[in-house]
């Protein structure tokens, strides 16, 4: 048995779960469901089979003629199914602390003009240690999932709010050659589920020169009134961290042409018994050397009339218009007549941006993924 410490500090607050929507502390299961969420996508990126857990297909029975392998899909062989354990352990050890004191409701940042809002729960930000236990092969497999969600995805719950988003501090291992998250190519074709092939990644880095620069940003000026809240943007900002991602959200949505259709589909809804998850997700800003980035994810599955986006390449070159243009970004944040703040949009995987990627293109990708560092 292979025992790995990692430790990572936080960039945006984590959040896992708990009594009333309060973090009091990291629940291991909430680290794993979002860890086992990306692997799935990874896999399914190479065209390998990954159930969908809430449907509980996979179950494994000792006394079946068929092989493991045969009655589990590539995701449930390592993270566990009825009847089959999981092939790893997760510790975690922290050194953290609430983002904000506990209160009664989350914080509701809700830009001008918008009668809802974003509800932010505080989550827990510091130092984590996670010590993985297990195999050697399934931890090196996770040891290499953290690296990629280091660089491109999160941990933890409510990544649609920001939450989640880490730096790995203390070194790892070197990666070999071999990279533990390539499989051979399989034969599932893109789904409605996370498939790697139609993600798009984004990063946006900017330097304004106003160390204040957080309070022209829609939904946090307005709480000004309220004083607890915006002692709270106040605290996170000298943290090096601001809640920007209702913002963004906020300008891409509403500040653009969609059909009603579109947008649910997009931007997910929560009404009654209707819950659609979103597609698309803005972390925080969060200081990095002299100035701030922000990153974020967008998938586009397919849906059961086989088609991965209505309108697909209307909507991927109005998608492309809003997320590659600094300006955009400048503009949702506040900061469009600031000409002296600066801002670059880094899109990948490059050089296939909005199309679906092969199975190909997606080793090639967290290969270059694994090897390289932010």
């Amino acid at each position: 048995m292979n025992s790995v410490e990692i430790k990572l500090r936080t960039l945006t607050p984590i959040y896992t779960g708990g009594i009333e929507g309060k973090s009091e502390r990291l629940h291991t299961q909430g680290m794993l469901g979002s860890m086992r969420w990306w692997y799935e996508a990874i896999l399914r990126g190479q065209g390998v089979r990954a159930c969908d857990p809430s449907r509980h297909s996979c179950l494994y029975n000792p006394n079946s003629r068929l092989n493991v392998e045969e009655q589990l899909c590539g995701a449930c062989l390592v993270f566990g199914a009825t009847g089959y354990a999981r092939r790893f352990r997760l510790d975690v050890i922290s050194q953290d602390a609430p983002a904000w004191p506990s209160r009664e409701q989350a914080l509701n940042i809700r830009p001008y003009g918008r009668t809802r809002g974003w509800y932010l729960n505080p989550g827990l930000v510091g130092m984590e240690t996670l010590r993985l236990i297990g195999a050697e092969t399934e931890v090196n497999r996770m040891l290499a999932l953290l690296r990629f969600l280091e660089r491109y995805g999160s941990i933890g719950a409510k990544p649609q709010h920001g939450h989640g988003v880490f730096r790995i501090e203390e070194p790892l291992h070197k990666q070999d050659d071999k990279n533990p998250l390539e499989f051979p190519a399989g034969y599932q074709a893109v789904g409605e589920l996370p498939d790697l092939r139609v993600f798009t990644f984004f990063k946006f880095r900017f330097n304004p020169q106003s160390p204040t620069w957080w309070t022209q940003v829609p939904g946090l000026r307005e709480l000004r009134s309220r004083r607890e809240d915006w002692a709270i943007i106040e605290k996170q900002a000298v943290q090096g961290m601001v809640p920007v991602s209702p913002a963004l959200k906020n300008h891409i949505r509403y500040g653009h042409q969609w059909s009603q259709s579109v947008a649910v589909w997009l931007f997910g809804t929560l009404r009654g018994n209707e819950r659609i998850r979103s597609k698309i997700s803005f972390s925080w800003a969060y200081r990095v050397d002299s100035g701030w980035e922000i990153r974020g994810w967008l998938y586009l599955p397919q849906d059961q009339t086989g088609r991965i986006f209505a309108d697909y390449a209307e909507n991927t070159r109005l998608l492309n218009s809003v997320l590659s243009d600094p300006k955009s970004w400048l503009q949702a944040l506040g900061l469009q007549q600031d000409y002296k703040v600066q801002g670059e949009v880094t899109l990948e995987p490059q050089p296939v941006t909005w199309r679906p990627k092969t199975t190909e293109d997606v080793q090639r990708f967290l290969r270059d993924a694994l090897r390289m560092r932010n």
